[in-house]
Parts: C-alpha cells; sequence; structure tokens
C-alpha cells in the first residue's frame, strides 16, 4: 500500500520508531528507484522526514490494520497493542484529522465478518478493502474525539513518544494558562522561586483571614 501511495505521487504520515512519533515520506524528494525500499519500516526511517505532535500537518485519509472487521458498522478490533488506534488519537488530538477525515483498513476475506460487535470497539472505519471488493460503511460508528488518557499505560508513556510528547505539551500549556489567570507570564511564573510563591500566597490570603477574625466583634 505505501509503495502504491508513493508512485502515485501521494505523501505519506507513517509511524515512526525510537524518539520519532511520525516520518513524512515525500515521493517528490525520493529517487523513484528508491520507493520499494522506502515503503519498508527501515527505508521510512532512512528516507522519511522526522515530525513530531506538534508539526502542522493535514491528513486526508488515515489508513488502520484489522484483525476483524464489520463492513455494516464499521466496527473492528485492531491489534493488542492498540497503538495504531493510538496514533489516531494522537492526529485528532493535534488537528491533523477530524471526524470528516475517512478511516480506511485493508483485510482478507476472512477478517470481513457481518456480525461481528465487540464489546470495546477500535477506532471504527469508514471503508473496507478486501482483495475481491471495496465497501464503504453506510452508518459508520463515531470515532474518538482525543486520546483516551484513562486507557494509556505507563508503558506506553514510556516507549511511545507520542503520547508522551502530546502530556507534556499539554501539561505546559495548562501552566501557562494558569500563570495567564494569576497576571503572570509563563517565563517569570517558572523563575519565581518557591519561598517566595509561598510568601506571595500569605500576602493574599492575609487579608481574608483579618475580615475573619473582626467579623465576630462587629456582629
Amino acid at each position: 500500500l505505501r509503495l502504491a501511495a508513493l508512485r502515485a505521487g501521494k505523501r505519506l504520515l507513517v509511524p515512526g520508531r525510537g524518539r520519532q512519533t511520525f516520518l513524512l515520506l515525500d515521493p517528490s524528494k525520493i529517487d523513484a528507484k528508491e520507493y520499494e525500499a522506502a515503503a519498508t519500516a527501515d527505508g521510512a526511517e532512512k528516507f522519511g522526514e522526522p515530525l513530531d505532535v506538534a508539526a502542522k500537518v493535514q491528513v486526508d485519509l488515515f489508513v488502520i490494520g484489522s484483525a476483524a472487521v464489520n463492513p455494516s458498522s464499521g466496527c473492528r478490533a485492531g491489534s493488542l497493542s492498540g497503538v495504531e488506534d493510538l496514533h489516531y488519537e494522537i492526529l485528532r488530538q493535534t488537528g491533523a484529522i477530524d471526524e470528516r477525515t475517512p478511516v480506511a483498513t485493508v483485510a482478507s476475506g476472512h477478517q470481513v465478518v457481518e456480525d461481528f460487535e465487540p464489546e470495546l470497539c477500535h477506532v471504527p472505519v469508514d471503508i473496507v478493502c478486501t482483495p475481491q471488493r471495496l465497501v464503504r460503511v453506510l452508518q459508520p460508528r463515531s470515532k474518538p474525539s482525543g486520546v483516551a488518557w484513562d486507557r494509556v499505560s505507563e508503558r506506553k508513556l514510556r516507549t511511545v513518544p507520542g503520547p508522551r510528547q502530546l502530556r507534556a505539551a499539554s501539561e505546559e500549556q495548562a501552566a501557562v494558562e494558569a500563570a495567564r489567570r494569576r497576571g503572570r507570564g509563563p517565563r517569570e511564573e517558572a523563575a519565581q522561586p518557591p519561598e517566595e510563591a509561598t510568601q506571595r500566597r500569605a500576602r493574599r490570603s492575609a487579608p481574608r483571614e483579618a475580615r475573619r477574625a473582626r467579623a465576630p466583634a462587629d456582629a
């Protein structure tokens, strides 16, 4: 599939390995003789441009693997690791894809099961491709709008760079917002010694404590 896409002149965003979240394969920057090599996992590392979760990209079609898929509802079971689904959630949360971005899966005939409805449906699909036919799901299920952090294990945080980078970026943004609400710049907030922060909170609370102490006498 990667090879066909490269030969068709399509840019590919593929999962990276190690510290790289994604790799961008641009056929215009790869010699046509190297397409077959670039379509492999090792070749993607060699020819791909590393991108992290902060990169501004727009994905037109998301392709995901399936162990089993229902062609009527688009419900599917993915890999046991769930990494492919996590990649979808990362791209969704960063805005690279949205609810309208079609999701396709490539499956063999025996993986397409009409009555397959598991209790937990992984990222559902809009298109099912088999060697014999192409099925467009008429009423696909809704898709995740972002990372489901309660299902991201500590092991995934250690081994998959995407969620780790995304969580760090989210925490940094939350700190910036908190500092802005307190009327301080993020750099100023980060540079503030712990002792100064404690004294500052104490000074803010002192007038309130004084008013509470006077309240019975005034009554």
